[in-house]
């Protein structure tokens, strides 16, 4: 330390770097236990370091004990505790020092042996569990995948496919009615164009109390007449792929559509600008044919007028991922498709069943309009939908 030029300043910095390395050493050993970098798949690479641990403690100590400085020449000379225990001590010393590199060694062998022999017991059990849980998860995935097919297999005419339907699939329907989707009436002939005219129709009453046969209408199967039915159509870019997937499995699992996941395709939009969407149908269904009479005049939407009745917290969340969006500080139903008179009808049913304060405002082209819902119901409106609201589509409410 006096011997050479800054002296001091090596020592020292040699002495306070050793000390920071082990600090290092300490804050990567507690960032692997906070991750987890224990577990299987790393605890070989776990046990590699655990020895690398334990040799930088044992260098640490050499570079303790190794030098001969005044420090442990006089302690040595003047301790009593060292004249004491001056032979067994020195003897201890020299057979320690001779075997130092045997002891470390086999005590880091012991050591990782024994780390790596428990980790891999406990990971190798920690697997066995959970891939009996896979098998068992896939046996049923496939179990319940069959029983779909095998359901859905069988061709069901639309005479048979009735109702009455679930509360929350309405709600889905015409949530998603007042947005993008539409109904469609498939299978419909005159009974002019048959040769049996004076076939008899029986009127049949849907869920809901809607009609829904025209007793006008028929169709040929196979040599037989059969009722026609109506489709519930939906459509969504692909930017919302989770919700309209989200959509078609609530149906598919309940019977409503095929199981199939539905593949992106392509349309022009403004401008020429290609854009993905997906698109899925319904079965068809007579039992829905009056939605479709209440939904349209003349092959236009309307607002039914029954909508108080089938606006539930449910349908107004389908309703807004499907068509909403956040404006200033309020928010912003679009429906430029609805006359003015529909706008109004929808305005006075989100006060009447919500308490939401709104108003119908132009959207800037002729004839169409959307329903601005005021500010201060927007904390009303997250409470009333959050519930219901897909955690991909909460950017719409938030």
């Amino acid at each position: 330390m006096r011997s050479v030029n800054n002296g001091w300043l090596v020592r020292y910095t040699h002495a306070n770097v050793a000390s920071f390395f082990f600090i290092f050493v300490y804050l990567h050993v507690a960032r692997g236990i906070y991750y987890g970098s224990f577990k299987s798949p790393r605890v070989l690479v776990w046990s590699i370091g655990c020895i690398i641990l334990i040799l930088l403690m044992a260098i640490g100590f050499l570079g303790y004990v190794l030098p001969y400085g005044q420090m442990s020449l006089w302690g040595y000379f003047t301790s009593p505790t060292c004249k004491l225990y001056k032979f067994t001590v020195t003897k201890m010393c020299n057979i320690i020092s001779n075997n130092i590199q045997i002891i470390i060694i086999n005590s880091i062998s012991i050591l990782s042996i024994a780390i790596y022999v428990g980790e891999t017991a406990l990971s190798n059990k920690i697997r066995g569990v959970t891939s009996i849980t896979n098998k068992i998860t896939r046996v049923n995935s496939i179990t319940n995948k069959i029983n779909s097919v095998t359901a859905l297999s069988k061709k069901v005419k639309d005479i048979d496919r009735i109702g009455p339907h679930n509360d929350d699939v309405l709600s889905i329907i015409f949530g998603s009615l007042l947005g993008g989707a539409h109904a469609e009436k498939r299978g419909f002939f005159p009974v002019s164009s048959f040769p049996s005219p004076s076939l008899s129709i029986p009127a049949v009453t849907g869920a809901g109390g809607g009609r829904v046969i025209k007793s006008n209408c028929v169709r040929r199967v196979r040599g037989s007449y059969s009722l026609g039915g109506t489709r519930i159509c939906f459509y969504q870019e692909s930017k919302h792929l989770t919700f309209i997937l989200w959509l078609q499995n609530f149906l598919a699992n309940r019977g409503y559509c095929n199981i199939r996941v539905p593949e992106s395709t392509t349309r022009l939009g403004e401008g020429g600008k290609v854009r993905k969407v997906l698109r899925f149908k319904t079965w068809t269904y007579t039992s829905f044919n009056w939605i479709h009479d209440i939904w349209y005049s003349n092959d236009i939407k309307l607002v039914p007028k029954n909508i108080a009745n089938y606006l539930t917290p449910l349908a107004l969340a389908i309703w807004i991922m499907n068509d909403a969006s956040k404006s200033s500080k309020g928010f912003k139903l679009c429906t430029n498709s609805f006359t003015f008179q529909d706008c109004q009808c929808l305005s006075q049913v989100l006060q009447d069943n919500f308490n939401l304060k709104s108003s119908v405002k132009s959207a800037g082209a002729p004839n169409q309009y959307f329903i601005y819902i005021h500010k201060e119901s927007m904390p009303l409106l997250i409470t009333i939908v959050s519930p219901y609201i897909l955690p991909s589509m909460k950017y719409k409410i938030i």
